[in-house]
């Protein structure tokens, strides 16, 4: 049986240097913790950037209910291309990519895994059975946990000026609870402990707390985002709730439909038929048909209650952005 005290003195590796990677390592460095984070080419020379030599800057409002705030400069005790290098001797090890990175990542995981040590995926996605069963065919029989995410703790964005991916990372808000399950769920209760050696839950310990899930597949069916992100971009939405994303430039008399760039190339009847197949899904999942033009009132209301219950805060009229879905947020969710 693993000891999960034993976790307090060992260093935290997260894989994945993205926006949600960036933001984790960061706050669980300025938290005490030594920490490594890693990226694989090609993508490390640009998440990587600048990270080794002056850290990375995590700010931002970081807005929820009992105002837990942590801002700073970190350093880390490695910056690295090799999993192995990052995970040696860890006993936390956290997955930050989108679901597309995981088979890579888990592919380079599995050689240097360790006994003892409790894998967190952000978010899960299935991962956790993948990462599993790729275990299984290996022939790994590491006396690990492995355990995911609903969400990510943050709202965040990394900073970017002029095509560069700066070494500093925006928190909008964290979250005050998240839903987490292991695999095999005998894990579980080991699992959800570990979290307390893990700086970038504290604002979930020090707030309601996380909740364990009934599965890993209830995790993975949590995750809001492709029944948030993918309908509005295959459906043309031009507005969408950003939550805690404070900008001015909201124009309440544009179209709820419209089309955006990514399906300007799709012939009209092409999206016609598209449409007429996925309404009936979505009317399923409670979206409706809205008006071609809708207040600012109405345009928060979409989001309020999912976002009072990850942040703790109820959505105020100011809370909100004009958004033209990202083609690759599609891509991600799909």
């Amino acid at each position: 049986m693993i000891d999960i005290n034993e976790l307090k003195n060992k260093p935290i590796a997260v894989l994945g240097a993205g926006a949600v990677g960036k933001a984790i390592s960061a706050d669980c460095a300025l938290a005490g913790a030594e920490v490594r984070i890693c990226d694989l080419e090609p993508f490390a020379a640009e998440t990587l950037f600048g990270v080794a030599e002056n850290g990375i800057e995590f700010f931002g409002q970081q807005l929820n209910l009992y105002g837990f705030k942590r801002s700073g400069t970190a350093q880390f005790a490695r910056v690295t291309t090799d999993v192995a290098e990052a995970v040696e001797g860890a006993g936390i090890v956290i997955i930050t990519t989108p679901a597309v990175g995981h088979k890579p990542f888990f592919e380079k995981l599995i050689p240097a895994l360790e006994d003892g040590m409790v894998v967190h995926i952000f978010p899960d996605n299935y991962g956790s059975l993948v990462l599993r069963k790729m275990m299984r065919e290996a022939g790994c029989d590491k006396e690990v946990i492995v355990g995911g995410w609903s969400s990510s703790p943050y709202g965040c964005r990394v900073e970017i000026k002029g095509g560069v991916v700066l070494p500093k990372i925006r928190a909008y808000y964290r979250a005050i609870t998240l839903r987490g399950a292991a695999l095999p769920s005998r894990d579980q209760d080991a699992f959800l402990r570990s979290t307390e050696y893990m700086g970038c839950m504290d604002a979930v310990t020090n707030g309601e707390g996380v909740t364990g899930g009934d599965t890993v597949m209830d995790i993975g069916f949590s995750n809001v985002n492709p029944v948030l992100h993918c309908p509005g971009a295959l459906l043309g939405v031009s507005t969408m709730e950003n939550f805690g994303v404070f900008l001015e430039r909201i124009n309440t008399s544009i179209p709820s439909i419209l089309m955006p760039s990514a399906l300007r190339s799709l012939k009209s009847s092409t999206l016609s038929i598209r449409r007429k197949k996925l309404w009936p899904v979505l009317w399923g999942l409670g979206f409706k048909i809205l008006p071609e033009k809708i207040s600012s009132t109405e345009k928060i209301s979409w989001g309020r209650n999912i976002w009072a219950r990850t942040t703790g805060f109820p959505l105020t009229s100011r809370m909100r952005s004009s958004l033209v879905p990202d083609p690759m947020i599609l891509n991600i969710d799909i």
